[in-house]
């Protein structure tokens, strides 16, 4: 039994999509011979916006989820209520040091 694998072409026209792109800069970035490298440099500063807005994020979430943490581990009477609230911050935390940092890296390397 032999299988015969079809040939394929890929083309790229103005009107194509590459990847998250779907634009003439982008078809015409990869026309001129640009490396991947510079083209990702090029997405990448069109992410600042949001990177900036997720650092903010991350940091305030941290700095909250650890307020929360003293303040409910310490100064409140042991309650279903505070298990549940040392429970989400907990969990938020995680997100915001393990979870946020990855958004960084995918905005910043796309």
């Amino acid at each position: 039994m032999s299988s015969l694998a079809p040939a394929i072409s890929v083309t790229i026209d103005e009107n194509s999509t590459f990847g998250a792109l779907n634009d003439t800069a982008s078809v015409s970035a990869i026309r001129e011979g640009l490396t991947l490298e510079e083209i990702n440099d090029a997405i990448a500063k069109t992410h600042i916006g949001g990177a900036v807005f997720v650092g903010i994020l991350m940091l305030i979430g941290f700095v909250g989820n650890l307020h929360v943490l003293l303040i409910y581990s310490f100064r409140t009477k042991p309650s279903n209520h505070r298990i549940f609230i040392l429970c989400l911050g907990v969990l938020d935390m995680v997100t915001c040091s393990i979870g946020m940092p990855f958004i960084l890296v995918d905005l910043r390397y796309p």
